[in-house]
């Protein structure tokens, strides 16, 4: 299991992905088959 620093460091760079505008960052943090479910709404 991952630790909380871990999960810290893992949110820090999905948050610098996520605001630096380039969908191949953000690509970078998915799997072939996942899923983004935004707001607990329908996938």
């Amino acid at each position: 299991m991952a630790t909380h620093a871990e999960l810290t460091q893992i949110a820090a760079r999905y948050t610098a992905a996520w605001n630096s505008k380039s969908p191949e960052a953000v690509a970078s943090f998915c799997v072939a088959d996942d899923v983004i479910v935004l707001n607990r709404g329908e996938p």
